[in-house]
């Protein structure tokens, strides 16, 4: 598969809108002659452990989003086996800088999640190893371990806003409350612990119903009291969705350009 992509065949592909992103092109001939025509090395590589969440997001994972425009919904397979995983792993033949353990599903849902990530540690000792999360499962004690012990470089908490009011209209299904108590709880065992990682970052999605003033104060404000190593904003990747406030190019956008994800 990795040949036949190399040498511009994206069958594959075609469903995925990464396809159509600029500077994804085939290799010409000239390339495929020299061998690939690529860097020593793999700058970023994504790795989706399961296409299962526990939310309602109103997008294209969401449960109630309508099925036919749902990439995951025809998914035989809800979980990456852990045998398959291996083979991936064990595949890597190239260093790599980054290491994205997410996509589309909740990746701590995984029963394996934190032996997937020793393992892809072991194999990648100097890659930065990142995940992304909803927060839901930080509650649980074992869950909590485990990261702790997994050799995660980053974790990278979704809490799109400082009130339950504002934060469920995009996150359904979930407690804010619970989120910034598993948030406090895993900062504090990896403290107590003496541990440098995984770092937490707060991911804050801008949406036309979270983006006041206040809202984003009392955001700023909760991520201090935790502790968190980094709070950053992320603009929508969905139009209908984005901030008009933050839009590039206006004069709020550019107060926080330096703090994007």
């Amino acid at each position: 598969m990795r040949a036949r992509m190399l040498a511009g065949d994206r069958s594959a592909c075609l469903e995925c809108h990464l396809n159509r992103c600029p500077g994804f092109e085939p290799l010409s001939d000239e390339e495929r002659a020299s061998g690939g025509g690529g860097a020593p090395w793999i700058h970023q590589l994504l790795i989706e452990p399961t296409a299962v969440c526990n939310f309602d997001c109103p997008t294209i994972c969401g449960h109630s989003f309508p099925k036919a425009k749902q990439p995951v919904s025809g998914r035989r397979v809800k979980f990456m086996p852990m045998d398959l995983f291996r083979q991936l792993v064990e595949a890597i033949d190239l260093p790599i800088d980054k290491i994205c353990f997410y996509n589309y599903g909740e990746p701590l849902l995984h029963p394996e999640f934190s032996a997937m990530c020793r393992l892809m540690r072991e194999r990648c000792p100097s890659s930065l190893i990142t995940t992304s999360t909803n927060g839901s499962r930080l509650g649980d004690p074992g869950v909590r371990a485990g990261l702790l012990a997994s050799g995660l470089d980053e974790i990278i908490i979704s809490v799109d806003g400082a009130s339950q009011a504002t934060y469920e209209v995009y996150r359904r299904g979930g407690r804010l409350e619970d989120i910034l108590r598993g948030m406090r709880l895993l900062k504090d065992e990896r403290d107590r612990a003496g541990l440098l990682r995984p770092r937490i970052l707060w991911r804050y999605i801008l949406f036309p119903w979270n983006d006041s003033d206040e809202e984003l104060a009392e955001a700023e404000r909760l991520a201090g009291e935790i502790g968190v190593d980094r709070f950053c904003y992320h603009l929508s990747d969905l139009p209908e969705m984005a901030s008009e406030t933050y839009r590039p190019g206006t004069a709020a956008f550019e107060r926080i350009r330096g703090r994007l994800f």
